[in-house]
């Protein structure tokens, strides 16, 4: 039987889903300017990036760039049956996020993040959809985990996967989040 901390811990779960989906396939970046204090500027209106991410070391600066693309994505597997009326939504499974960005100046130092296992407390990812809502996820105790740089025509890019311990997803005035660490919904 389904308890009501597995239905109100599953609804966190699919609106960080839903959030996450929001993002998938963004290509490119609305008008509104909306000041978050403190928060990573949004894009530039025009340009080709959907979000400003901005890299928190632990130590030294942090690391601003655009994102062109991005990518993540959470799913629980559902046991049981619809006719006995005993389903269970297993805990969930976070996507790393992959982002694509172009190759600059900061790519040796992402570089050397991936192959120093530098873990990065905190990155975040702030920018607008083509209507105009913001939104923002928040990455805790981050790696980066891969990097992949592809050339051809005039553009050099590349693609970059963050392995993440928590998460925090914002559209609008909505927001959700999960540590997969504890298993903890918010």
């Amino acid at each position: 039987m389904t308890t009501s901390r597995t239905r109100a811990r599953l609804a966190a779960v699919l609106a960080v889903g839903a959030i996450g989906a929001v993002s998938i396939g963004l290509t490119s970046v609305g008008t509104a300017d909306a000041d978050k204090g403190g928060k990573p500027p949004k894009p530039e209106p025009g340009t080709s990036a959907v979000a400003t991410m901005t890299i928190h070391p632990s130590s030294g600066d942090p690391i601003e760039v655009e994102v062109t693309s991005l990518q993540t994505g959470v799913g629980v597997s559902v046991s049981g049956s619809a006719a006995s009326g005993q389903r269970e939504a297993s805990r969930p499974s976070l996507t790393e996020m992959n982002v694509t960005r172009s190759t600059d100046s900061t790519s040796p130092v992402l570089f050397g993040y991936i192959t120093t296992g530098t873990l990065l407390p905190e990155v975040e990812l702030a920018g607008t959809l083509p209507d105009g809502t913001p939104f923002e996820y928040e990455l805790g105790d981050v790696f980066l985990s891969s990097q992949a740089s592809a050339a051809g025509d005039e553009n050099f890019t590349e693609s970059l996967s963050l392995n993440f311990a928590s998460i925090r997803t914002t559209v609008g005035g909505n927001s959700a989040a999960y540590d997969q660490g504890t298993g903890s919904v918010s």
